[in-house]
């Protein structure tokens, strides 16, 4: 009787305690490091670890959970209880290691993450009005707003649709910019911006042409951007088609001797192809040496003397002479005892002399 009542008493005792596996929280998921859990970022690039999500079975484990977040190599990243909030934008396509511990029984899991930033950077795209002959580049207009703080670094490339407007509309037409932005994951959004080009008119008041100027003669008379271009309202006048405004030149060059260069006699007209305005202007464009010579001075020479004299009849040794624009340079030379070019007598000693160029 004893015997039965000792097992009737162990029986009654196990039903009374709660049920309790073994190794209730020694079984996480995601426990193989060669086929890690996927977990995806928010869009601060943050990640939100949950001890008991991680569990195979988290009704078995319900007490208090320390987390340890790893490098694969053992580097501590973060530790926490039970919940943790973590910034990995450090760490996104790399493998983790979470170690989740009881804290009462000391029974632990290992869980292996692989951080994904899978959501596409928000965009927000803002349209514009400009004039027709305005810069549209994406430098002057600005780049699309991003509101991903997790979506770095970023790749901007856009594609622009062009529509000409006929002369009878207010707008010269109207380029649809459509932009895309992918991220470092591969995750991409994109927006339409809208940019109206205003048309434009010409008078007598919005339009200035080029000043008069004088170049190198080595520069090139027909770089407009040495030279310059006509502007209409401040902006440069480049005949692109959508702004039906055509701009053309024509030269008359002379060429002069004193002083030695061109004289470059230019005509501009400006035509609005709507309302078939023109307007002339002229621009004189002189070409000019502005540069000296240059000279390198011979070695220092010795010299014997005149048989029977303190003194040598010497013909100072020619330099070497350039210039950028003029062929024919011309020297003299300064010394003690006279002018040169030509054969001089020099005493006995050291004599300095001085090249002079002159174009």
């Amino acid at each position: 009787m004893k015997k039965y009542f000792f097992s009737l008493l162990l029986s009654a005792l196990a039903a009374a305690l709660p049920h309790r596996l073994i190794g209730q929280c020694t079984s996480c998921v995601g426990s193989d490091p060669n086929n890690p859990l996927e977990v995806a970022l928010d869009q601060f690039c943050e990640l939100t670890l949950v001890g008991s999500f991680l569990l195979t079975d988290e009704t078995s484990c319900e007490g208090q959970k320390e987390l340890v977040l790893q490098t694969l190599s053992g580097i501590e990243i973060y530790s926490a209880l039970d919940v943790a909030l973590v910034d990995l934008s450090s760490y996104i396509n790399d493998t983790l290691r979470v170690i989740m511990q009881d804290v009462s029984t000391g029974e632990s899991c290992t869980s292996y993450l692989n951080i994904k930033d899978q959501l596409a950077p928000t965009l927000e795209c803002v349209n514009r009005t400009i004039d027709c002959l305005a810069d549209t580049s994406a430098t002057f207009l600005g780049f699309p707003s991003v509101g991903d703080e997790c979506a770095t670094p970023l790749v901007f490339s856009y594609l622009d649709s062009i529509t000409d407007f006929p002369c009878e509309n207010q707008l010269a037409g109207i380029i649809t910019r459509t932009w895309t932005v992918s991220d470092a994951s591969g995750n991409e959004s994109s927006c339409e911006q809208f940019i109206q080009l205003n048309r434009r008119t010409l008078t007598e008041t919005n339009i200035n042409f080029p000043s008069d100027i004088t170049i190198g003669c080595e520069d090139d008379p027909d770089d407009l951007s040495l030279t310059g271009k006509p502007v209409l309202n401040n902006l440069e006048i480049d005949s692109r088609g959508i702004c039906d405004i055509e701009v053309i030149y024509e030269d008359v060059i002379v060429a002069t001797n004193n002083p030695p260069g061109l004289t470059v006699t230019r005509t501009w007209t400006i035509t609005n192809n709507c309302d078939q305005t023109t307007l002339i202007g002229t621009q004189t464009i002189l070409t000019r040496d502005m540069e000296a010579p240059s000279i390198l001075c011979p070695n220092d020479t010795v010299f014997g003397t005149n048989t029977g004299m303190c003194g040598a009849d010497i013909l100072p040794p020619t330099p070497i002479l350039t210039d950028n624009c003029d062929p024919m340079v011309f020297y003299e030379v300064e010394t003690p005892v006279g002018i040169g070019p030509g054969t001089l007598f020099f005493p006995v000693g050291m004599s300095q002399l001085t090249y002079i160029a002159v174009d």
